[in-house]
């Protein structure tokens, strides 16, 4: 379902993987080129499986670092999602910590997208399905702690399906926006914090489009 390659790595979500308890817990496998081919190397679940928490709706692999989405895991609230993050310790990939957003709601399915910028952690949130709200949360661990807070949030718009982080910018899609259309937006860091750059939109658009 979910794909992410890094050099001769590549980790692969099957969010629906129900060979082991609970019921469509799912699951990521990573496999490793040694030069001739590919092998399995290691099945990555969740330390906290849950039932339908689709674990491996979204995965992202640098380096010694693995992050899944499991966008209906539950926290006090149903379907709040969840991203989990593993590290590589020179022999096999342990589950580090589980990231929850601190503001976390009912069907809030964080973890619908990721990205990964040095020590932060992105997560598209989309929020319920009937009003989808939507929210981009960054998790930072750059010091001694977690850091973690909301750059952007949108009402009733989808903001978060996909992101995409390079240097020190990043974009969020927002497929229910401009009116149907769909935009994406971009943000700055400026050493301190994301700032909205600008809106991107595409010049023969229609709604619908998203």
């Amino acid at each position: 379902w979910s794909l992410s390659l890094d050099n001769d790595r590549v980790v692969v979500g099957a969010y629906l993987e129900e060979s082991g308890s609970p019921v469509s817990r799912g699951a990521a496998y990573v496999y490793d080129w040694d030069g001739a081919s590919w092998s399995q190397t290691q099945k990555l679940v969740a330390s906290d499986a849950s039932v339908n928490a689709q674990f491996g709706w979204s995965v992202l692999v640098r380096g010694d670092r693995i992050v899944v989405g499991s966008y209906l895991a539950d926290t006090s609230n149903s379907n709040t999602g969840a991203l989990y993050v593993f590290y590589w310790d020179g022999t096999v990939w342990s589950e580090f910590q589980r990231l929850n957003p601190a503001d976390d709601y009912s069907s809030q399915q964080l973890g619908h997208s990721l990205g990964i910028r040095q020590n932060a952690v992105f997560g598209g949130a989309i929020g319920d399905s009937v009003t989808p709200q939507g929210a981009a949360y960054v998790f930072d661990n750059s010091c001694c702690d977690i850091e973690e807070y909301r750059f952007a949030k949108y009402e009733d718009t989808r903001l978060g399906d996909s992101v995409s982080i390079s240097d020190n910018r990043v974009a969020v899609s927002e497929i229910l926006g401009n009116s149907g259309i769909g935009q994406v937006h971009v943000y700055n860091w400026d050493n301190s914090a994301f700032s909205h750059s600008s809106t991107v939109t595409p010049s023969d658009g229609v709604s619908g489009d998203n």
